[in-house]
Order: structure tokens, then sequence, then C-alpha cells
């Protein structure tokens, strides 16, 4: 901080202003106009200011090495009483160019390109200093004094050009930014240059042995400078003029008719008298230290001690700057000022308690009140600074920071009088900083009693951006002026927080009254402003949202209605729309994402009682574009707010980590716990670090077998299965695991087209599948893993107890970048086709990993039986790298069809959940004691439809939730699935609903949907029957090979399903079957899974007896196709045909043709063979 340049003390670090208080209600200073359209500010950028920073950054290093150098030659040819008037008139002679010619200033930078004024002023700092070093070399501080006159004339001229070509260069999103670096760089500058000032002229002082020859050769250096810093600024984008006034008297005398004219806006009067205020404080602070430094310092350190104190208040200032920087991105928080002011105050009455008296006195509580009180003096001024460009406007702005000037300079210009009174009236620093701090509390209770909610904001932002990372996107959609709605997911007790930290304008937020039982929370309600909202007062609180709306105002609101539970969007309630509608005003999507495990969120099923995950928390808040009232609509609205939740997701850090790095490190962390249970024959139990060595040492024994990409596995569930497929993934190579079901044709091809030279199994599985194809390396995973050394597994275990997973992973080389590099090859059951190779790569496995957890589904407390086959892609991921990600507990059984181990582990290992296919979940109906299975909490069910009556009839025998679910292998695989029913609060009146019968469930977080018309291809709105596409970072890669088969289902990132549905109002999605499961008969479309479930149902077959029937058709000359009825059991048809009729369905879907076969084709994962059915029904 320094004489020269205190009119260019912290400003902003910030971007729109906050509301001023009074005490009856908030006086907005906002209001905020932009001259500029958007499109004209996206084309602006940081970059363009650069040139001028550096050429400020060295012309502000300039003034304080001239200035400490003067101040060093003054201390050592002055006596104390002689340095102290000294002192004063150097203060006065800095001060009265800004008031002198303030208006002539402001005009100039107005009038004429502001380029080309900075450019003017920049050399006449060369010319002050050729003047400055005239004076040293004739031993005349007159003429130097005069020098440096002329300095503070160059800089009252160059300080609002400089601010206003700010603007005009970056835009106003921008500017905050640009202020800040701009005040950072130039308290970097004046700490260098304060420190150096003095050091410089001691030194040279030492160097010469004459005073007056060290002040020469220090202003020669400067001028060498500042010539530099012309030259550094030329590179600056020329900007044209914003005004066309003439010149006049009044530009040389009008400038108390400026300052009058600015100070009838409240806002600008508020900060302009604020500024000056700390202006004020800084010229007493900064002449007391130069009084300080001449009462304890030696003649010739006397400059250098003064640099020293500023140093460290220069510090404070930095660290101020960049506090406030951090806390308010992307606005001004007027918040601030009152914390700032309050420092002020205390740091005022600490400085004068712990001033030093002598030159033995201890320093070092003074220096810390200094950086002290550089640190509130920031965060006090950069807000008003910030908030006065802003609010200035594009025509008057240099007219206004010219007012600003004089009016702190008046404020200077008085203090230095206040100073020089007070030490003729005996008063040191010491008593002058004791007796300036009764009035700076007084300042302090008066912006208090202005600022109560700005300041509220600020700390609740303060602690925000402490605990939260938060990353805001396409804020742009927010515009600068008028009333807007925000709507957004509701995932924590933190959102309206997010929200406040990312919009650019302050909003007010509708929130439930029921919250207002709390007296603390009935305050801040009343202080920010919140809308209370509860099913008894809904009219009157659209009613006040809406005028709030129409008045300027952002409002913003939770459609939800309330916390979610389970970390999917509920069903959004339709106030949203009749507020917009009643205001007139766009509404835009917010999309919160990341906040699910937060400790403000219910994940781990509590509120707040939990240890955060990580300090700071990720989060991102995207906002969406504009909807007009005309287009806000609720189903509008959740595909906006999935879209942006879906970029969101798609972005998070862990999408571009490995899979084997993720189980590593969950490995690692769930240590020594016992993590799987194998029951293929015995009960072998293995814990999470022992399974990892022995990843590990299996890794680098099949490095040495192959270095082929893609590694062949045919393993049941089981240890053996587990570490083969750990081993690809620790050494960076793909597991393949064949569906050995296939037969020998299919599974040759799959090992040809995979490149496949290595095949992992047991002598067992070749026995038992004889047409395994062949491999030029073949591994049985029962003899590798005995060859292994005990002595090589444990030295693998030992490291990994000994360092952190974090050392460890790099020690062991796991590989930590995965992104779209292919992870897994799955090949697909060939329900309808040949198998396909489905490229999944490490973000498609750690994208579904991360969205399985952020639904509450499985967590550490359950145990999960694995049984399903690890070709199957639900098996895969869920039953095999899920649990080894999360360390949750997996008993593992080679087979889902062997049923009585299933019951007896289930029994025995008390599994909580269960995974499986509707087909093999039939035979628990039948042979399961309901108290064997009594610990199952819920069962998952995927990869087929559910017959009706299945659920319930599961529910209420085993008294275990029915969750079905939603996916492809090629969405790696989930895609939505139900979830239990969340407990609600005492405070709330509804339930939250987590399934729905007949539903597959919520989308996963990070998954968005569209729904296209089978015979348009048009784009269907939400609540409407339409073909099924998919997009997020589950969805797969591609087609191994075939880029034909690739492009018919991926199309711009979204995945085509084939599959039919729609989504309800409440968010959950209805699957009506396949598309190929559908026939066109007679125009109508006929739905297969629609008749089979009434022929079962006219035949009274229980859905647990296993596939029976099955519906497919043929072609047809009269109404392009028939259906054709198969079963596995005698029926007589005309008596079906009846009962069908009887029952109400349509004619058209009643089967006219009937083929008895030995039994209905099947898939080894259950699910019905397509192609051979279809095949069967077109045979003659």
């Amino acid at each position: 901080m320094d004489c020269c340049s205190v009119s260019r003390l912290p400003l902003t670090i910030a971007g729109l202003p906050m509301n001023f208080r009074n005490k009856r209600r908030t006086q907005s200073i906002t209001g905020t106009k932009f001259a500029r359209k958007e499109n004209m500010e996206k084309t602006k950028s940081f970059k363009d200011c650069k040139w001028l920073l550096g050429s400020h950054s060295l012309v502000t290093f300039n003034d304080n090495l001239a200035k400490y150098m003067l101040l060093g030659l003054c201390g050592a040819i002055m006596s104390q009483q002689a340095f102290q008037d000294a002192n004063v008139k150097i203060g006065i002679l800095l001060v009265l160019p800004f008031i002198i010619f303030a208006p002539l200033a402001g005009w100039l930078a107005d009038r004429f390109p502001k380029k080309t004024v900075i450019s003017s002023t920049l050399i006449a700092q060369v010319v002050g200093l050729g003047i400055i070093a005239t004076g040293m070399a004739q031993e005349s501080l007159g003429i130097a004094l005069a020098g440096f006159f002329l300095l503070a004339v160059q800089t009252i001229f160059f300080s609002p050009a400089r601010y206003g070509i700010l603007k005009e260069l970056v835009g106003s999103r921008q500017l905050g930014l640009a202020i800040g670096w701009t005040e950072m760089l130039g308290m970097t500058a004046v700490l260098v240059g304060g420190f150096f000032g003095g050091m410089a002229f001691k030194k040279a002082s030492e160097a010469s042995g004459d005073s007056w020859k060290a002040g020469l050769m220090v202003t020669v250096g400067i001028s060498v400078l500042s010539l530099l810093s012309w030259i550094l600024f030329q590179p600056t984008r020329k900007t044209p003029a914003k005004s066309s006034s003439p010149f006049g008297v009044r530009n040389l005398f009008g400038h108390f008719h400026e300052l009058s004219e600015a100070m009838q806006d409240r806002g600008l009067r508020l900060s302009l008298l604020g500024f000056a205020w700390f202006l004020g404080i800084a010229w007493l602070v900064i002449l007391c230290l130069g009084v300080l430094s001449k009462q304890i310092a030696t003649g010739d350190e006397v400059g250098q001690l003064t640099g020293i104190f500023n140093l460290f208040l220069g510090i404070g200032i930095i660290l101020g700057s960049l506090f406030t920087g951090y806390i308010n991105r992307g606005r001004v928080e007027l918040g601030v000022v009152a914390l700032g002011a309050l420092g002020i105050a205390v740091i005022l009455l600490l400085a004068g308690l712990c001033i030093p008296q002598n030159p033995g006195d201890s320093q070092a509580p003074f220096r810390a009140c200094m950086v002290g009180m550089g640190f509130f003096g920031a965060i006090f001024s950069v807000p008003l600074r910030g908030f006065m460009v802003d609010r200035a406007g594009e025509e008057r702005r240099g007219r206004v920071l010219a007012s600003s000037t004089l009016l702190s300079n008046l404020f200077g210009l008085s203090f230095i009088g206040l100073h020089f009174l007070m030490l003729k009236l005996g008063l040191s620093a010491k008593g002058q900083f004791l007796f300036m701090a009764l009035p700076s509390i007084i300042v302090t209770g008066y912006v208090l009693y202005l600022l109560p909610e700005a300041l509220f904001r600020t700390l609740v932002l303060i602690v925000t951006r402490i605990i939260y990372k938060v990353r805001i996107e396409n804020v742009e959609n927010v515009p600068a002026s008028g009333g807007v709605l925000l709507i957004a997911n509701h995932i924590s007790y933190a959102d309206p927080a997010m929200i406040g930290a990312a919009c650019p304008r302050p909003a007010r937020f509708i929130g439930f009254s029921g919250l207002t039982n709390s007296r603390f929370l009935k305050f801040i309600f009343k202080l920010t402003g919140v809308i209370p909202v509860s099913p008894t007062n809904a009219r009157e609180a659209i009613t006040k949202a809406a005028e709030c709306i129409a008045q300027g105002e952002v409002v913003c609101m939770f459609p939800e209605g309330a916390i979610s539970r389970t970390g999917a969007m509920q069903g959004l309630k339709r106030g949203f729309e009749l507020i917009a509608k009643r205001a007139n005003a766009p509404v835009i999507p917010v999309s919160l994402d990341g906040l699910w495990g937060s400790i403000f969120s219910y994940e781990r099923k509590k509120f707040f009682k939990k240890k955060p995950i990580r300090i700071p928390y990720p989060v991102t808040v995207n906002f969406g574009s504009p909807m007009s009232t005309q287009e806000a609509s609720s189903a509008a609205a959740r595909q906006s707010l999935q879209d942006l939740a879906e970029e969101a997701f798609s972005q998070r850090p862990v999408l571009r980590s490995h899979i084997g790095l993720a189980v590593f490190e969950g490995l690692a962390a769930a240590g020594s716990r016992e993590i799987l249970v194998d029951y293929t024959e015995d009960r072998k139990p293995i814990q999470a670090k022992q399974l990892l060595a022995l990843g590990i040492a299996f890794r680098d024994r099949l490095a040495k077998t192959t270095s082929a990409k893609r590694v062949g596995i045919v393993l049941p569930p089981g240890i053996g299965a587990t570490v083969a497929n750990l081993a690809c993934v620790l050494g960076g190579k793909v597991p393949v695991n064949l569906n050995f079901s296939l037969g020998a044709a299919a599974l040759k091809s799959c090992v040809n087209r995979a490149e496949i030279d290595t095949l992992i199994t047991t002598e067992k599985v070749k026995k038992r599948f004889p047409d395994l194809p062949g491999t030029s390396n073949e591994l049985d995973i029962k003899d590798e893993l005995q060859a292994l050394s005990k002595a090589s597994i444990g030295l693998r275990l030992g490291l990994l107890k000994l360092f952190p997973s974090s050392l460890s992973s790099r020690f062991f080389k796991v590989p930590r970048h995965g992104d779209r590099e292919e992870a897994a090859l799955i090949f697909t059951s060939g329900s309808s086709g040949e198998p396909k190779g489905v490229v999944l790569s490490h973000r498609n496995l750690l994208g579904n990993v991360t969205q399985i957890s952020d639904i509450n589904l499985i967590d550490q407390d359950q145990i999960l039986l694995g049984n399903l086959p690890l070709f199957h892609s639900f098996g895969f991921l869920v039953t095999l790298w899920y649990p080894l990600i999360k360390g949750i507990r997996l008993v593992t059984l080679p087979s889902p069809l062997e049923l009585r181990k299933a019951i007896d582990a289930i029994y025995e290992e008390k599994v909580t959940a269960l995974l499986g296919t509707p087909t093999f979940l039939k035979p628990y109906l039948r042979k399961a004691d309901p108290e064997k299975i009594a610990s199952l909490q819920f069962v998952i069910v995927g990869a087929e439809k559910t017959p009706k009556g299945l659920a319930e009839e599961w529910e209420s025998k085993f008294g275990s939730k029915y969750l079905e679910g939603y996916g492809l292998t090629e969405t790696s695989p989930v895609s939505s699935v139900n979830l239990p029913d969340p407990p609600s609060t005492k405070e709330e009146k509804f339930k939250e609903v987590g399934s729905r019968k007949g539903a597959a469930g919520r989308l996963l977080p990070g998954v968005t949907i569209r729904f296209i018309d089978p015979d348009t291809n048009e784009e269907r709105p939400y609540g409407e029957t339409g073909i099924i596409k998919l997009r997020g970072p589950n969805i797969f890669e591609g087609y191994l090979g075939q880029p034909e088969k690739t492009s018919e289902v991926l199309k711009d990132g979204w995945l085509i399903t084939g599959d039919l549905g729609r989504l309800d109002e409440d968010g959950f999605l209805h699957i009506e079957g396949r598309l190929s499961r559908f026939s066109k008969i007679g125009g109508e479309m006929v739905p297969h899974g629609t008749v089979e479930e009434a022929i079962l149902s006219a035949l009274e077959i229980n859905p647990g007896e296993g596939p029976v029937i099955a519906i497919a058709s043929r072609e047809d000359s009269a109404k392009g196709e028939a259906l054709v009825l198969l079963t596995s059991i005698e029926i007589d048809l005309a008596n079906l045909r009846s009962k069908l009729s009887d029952a109400g369905l349509a004619n058209l879907w009643i089967p006219k043709a009937h083929k008895k076969v030995d039994s209905i084709p099947t898939l080894a994962t259950g699910k019905l063979d397509l192609k051979g059915i279809k095949d069967l029904a077109c045979k003659d």
C-alpha cells in the first residue's frame, strides 16, 4: 500500500451486487443494466486484458519504488519533527492532484479512447521521473517533490481510464475476475516496489556514501522500467470512446457537480462513502507507519522499515483479495463488507495496543496486525469498488470513478489533516490507532444495520466454499436482469446454499413452512426473504412468488416438494407452472449433481450424523436454457433436468479413472474385512486385501504368459473367477467372460473376433462343456493359484498393509487412466440374433457403479448373493465389480440354478440382497421355506419383464421387496430400478415413493431418456409410448468390429434400445416390450407380452412354473403378420380363444395358430430365446 497509488487499493473480485437493507425492508441497489448484449459479452475474453495487467503492475511498482526511495532520503537527511512535517506535505502533494484534476480525468477517460489516455499517462510517468532525477542531481528536495507531484497527476489520469477499459476488454461476466487480478497484481507490485525501494536506497547509499547520489542512481533505474511499462501496454486492443461530450469549463471545475450527481443514486452514494472512508483510514495508517519507522529506525533505514511494514500490509491485502475472489466468484457479495468493517475496527484497536515504542521492541505482533489490516481492508473495499464499477454504466463509468477518486481523496486530505492535528496534540502513532478504533466501530454498526441479509449470505458462502468445491456450468443462461424462476432437483439441505453460491444474482427461495417451527430457522427465513409454503397456504405462496418475479427478482423453488431420500428425482409438482404463468417470466431448470453423499443428504440413510466422504466435496451446478411460460410443463422440466444432470454427471472425474485403480482402492479400503465367501464346494472366505494380493500376484504371472490385449475367461462365480478378472484389470488387460452355453461355433466365433490367445478356465468346466474353443494358451485357474508361492503373496499383502493405497497403487503400477478405453468385452446372449461383442469402457463401468451407488440401494451394510454368470452384464458389474469397489460382502455360487445351495447360503450368511431374473426366481416360490430366506431385504430383478402377479406373490410369501429394474448389456447394464420406499421425517406429511408395481423404476442419476415414434421417428413427449433412447456415461462404446451395427443403434451418443416404453408423471419408466416383440396386424401394434399374460391368466398357469407358452409371429398375406402360440403343454385352442374373448381381449390380439413344442427355447440367462421362438413359429 502506498501514498502514490492509495486510490488503487483493492477493488473487486466479483460481478453483480447484493442488496443493502434498511430496518423495515430491503432497499435494492441491484438492477444492474448491461449496455452490451449477451452475445457481445460472449466474444470477450479475460486474456484481452493481459497486457494492461502487466503494464499496470509495472507502473505501480515504479510508483512505490520512487516513493520509498524518497522516504529513505527524507529519513536520512531530516530530524524526527522535520520528517513528520515532510511526511504530511508529501501526502498533501499526492492527494491534491486527485482533487484538482478528478473531473478532467473522468472526462478524458470517457471522451477519448482509453488506450490513448493510458499511453499518454505512461509517458507522463517517464517525464516525472526525469524531473525527480534532476532534483537528485541538484540536491533539491523541492524539484524532486515537483516530479513526485507529476507522478501523482499521472496517476489520477491513469486510474479511471484503467478501470474503465477493463469492462470494455473483458465484459461484465469477467469483470470481477479482471478487477481482482488487477488489484492482486497491483498489491504485489506495491509489496515488491515498497520493499525494494527502501532497500535499493539503503544499498545505493552504502555504495556511494552520499544520500543524494543514491537517490539519483535509483531514479535512473526506475526511469528505464517506466519506459518498459509503456512498451508492454502497446499490444492492448483499442476500444472506442464512450462519450462525445465536448470540453468545457465544467471539465476543470465541475467535479463537485459530478460527485453530487453520482451521490443521487443511493447505491452509488453508499459505496462511494464506504470506499472513501476506507481510503481515509488507509492514509492515516500509511502516515503513521512512516512516523513509527522514523521513531524506531536509524536514518537510512527509515524507508526500508516503512517498506517492510507495508510489505505485511500488502500481504494481507493480497490474501484478502484472494479470499474475496474465492468466496464471491461470479458476483459482488456486499456481505463481505460487513466482515471487513468489523475486522478493521478490531485490528485498529489491537495495533494500538501492540505497536512497538522503542528500537528494541518486538515488531512481530504489530506486523501480524498489519497483515490483518490489509486482509480486512481488502474484503471491505473489494466489493464496494466492484459494485461501483458495474453500477456506473458504460457512458458515465469514467466520471463516476473519477468522482470516487475525488471523494476518496477529500477524505484522504481530511485524514491527513487529522493526522497532523493529532501529532500537534502529542498523539503518537499508538494513540492515533487507538483513537480511530472508536469511529470504526460506529461505521461497523452502520454497515451491519444496512447489510444483515448480505452478511448472512456471505457467511453461508464462506462455509459453502470451504466444504464444497462448486463447479458452475452455463451460468450465462441466467439473464442479467428481470424476473426469473429457477427450478432445481432437491438432493440435500445444502441445495439452497449451492444455488446461492452459483447464481450470479441474489435468489429468493420458496421453503417448507414446517421448518419455521425452529426459532433459528424462522429468523433465517425472515432475514433472507424465504417464501414459506405448505399444503394450507400454497395459493398464497404462489401469489407471493409471482409478485416477486414480476418485480424483477430471481425466485428459486424445488418442485419435487421435498429432499429425495433415494438420490433419484421424484415427481414434479405443478406449482411452478402457475408461478411462471402468473409472473409471465422464463423458467430456468437447475441441476445439482454430486450432492448425494454430502452430510446434508440422506445418503447412508441419515442426515448430518455421518463422517464427510471428502472435503472439499465436489459439486456441479448446471443452469439450463430458459423455458417460456408456454414451454414450462412438468414433463418438459423433468426432461431438461435429466439432460442437465446427465451433462454434469458425465464430467465427473471418476469416469476418467481406471476400473483397476477403482477396485484396488476399494479392496484396500476394505482391508481385513471378509469381502467374499465362495460356496462352490465348501465355504471359502477371503479378506479384501488377501484377494487383492492374490490378484496382483496372478496379474504378474499372467503378464508373462500373454501380451494380448484380451483374455478369455470361462469360469463360474467364485474366488477363481474373481481373481482372474481382477488380474486382468490390474494388468491393463480386458477380461472377456465367455458364454459357455452358446455352442461350439458361436464360442469359436467370439474367441476369434476378440483375438483371444489365452483362456482361463478349469478342468471341471472343460469336462462339463467339452466344446470350448482351443487357444494357444490355456490356464487352469486352480493350478495357477496353487503355483503362486505363499512368500510372494505374503510380500504383496505386507506392502498393502504397510502403505496407503495412494502409494501402494503406484508401487504396483496399477493403471490410473481409463476413460473411454476398452475395459470389458461382453458378448450378448443372442436373444434376437447372433451374439454381438459389446465393448464397455472404463467410463461405462465406473459410471454405472457410481450411478448405482448414488441411489443408496446396495450399501456396505448389505450382504450380496452373487450367482449370476459373469458373462451376463448384470452379473459382471453388479455381482463382481460393484461389491469389490464399494467394499460390500459377497457370497458366490456357481449357478443360479443351484437352488438348494442358494437357500442354504442365504440362511447361513444372512444374505440381505439377491439379484436375478424372473426365470431364476420362480423356483424359490415352490421350494424355498420363508424362514430360510428371511434375512433377504429385497431382490433386484432384471433382464426380462416380470410376469404378472410374480412380484406380489414373492412379497406376500417372503416379505422382502421385489424391485424390478431395466437395462441392457449396452447400458453396462443398469439404467433404471425400483427402490424401497424410504422413511419420511416427522415434519413431512407425505410418503416418498421409491417403487411402483409394473414399472422398471426411475432412471439412475446421470441417465436421460427420449421416446421416439416407431413409424415417423419423431420425438414423443414424456407420458406417451415410444422407442426408448438413452444417453449417459453408462452407454457402451460400440460393437466389436461392427461399425454398421453400431451406427444403427448409437447416434450422437444416444442408444436406440429397440424397447418400447413410457415415463409416467412421477418419473417411473414403464417397459411395454421390445419392438421385436410387437406385431403390426392390420395397422395395429400388438404386444406379444400382453397377449402372453392374458393366456397365462386364462389357462390359470402359475408364473412360477417356468415358461410353458410363448407368442411369436409370422408373415400373413392378408394382414401383414399373424400371431402364433407356442406351448409345451396340451391346450384346447378353441376354448382358449373363447376365454380370451370373454376377458375382453381384442380379436386381432387372439392367436389363431398354435404349435405344440417340446420346450420353449430359453437362453442360459433365463430369458426367452426370441430367435429360436421365431424359427419355430415360421417352421412349416
